[in-house]
């Protein structure tokens, strides 16, 4: 398995994967994602893990509800949530 937070083209698969993740939820001031929920189905919880989400951050990542708030590991795949979906990169630099 390539490793997991640093090879570009693994990243160039799972970002998609967990970009087709629906979220629910989600709070954001235009700077900051304070926090993007996901139903915690076996279903999301396998599409994460085939994106290289760990059973641990999934678990650690899961709320008493049961949803799955992707900010406590996302930022180690994307670097920017345009809204949208999750992107690679910011889409401008800091002034």
């Amino acid at each position: 398995m390539p490793n997991k937070y640093g090879e570009k083209d693994w990243l160039d698969t799972a970002l998609p994967l967990i970009n087709s993740l629906e979220i629910v939820d989600k709070d954001a001031d235009g700077e900051i994602l304070y926090y993007a929920l996901i139903e915690g189905t076996e279903e999301n919880k396998e599409i994460l893990r085939r994106a290289g989400v760990t059973l641990q951050e999934i678990d650690g990542a899961t709320g008493d509800e049961g949803q799955i708030d992707l900010t406590h590991f996302i930022w180690e795949f994307a670097g920017w949530f345009n809204g949208e979906k999750f992107v690679r990169e910011k889409p401008f630099d800091d002034m």
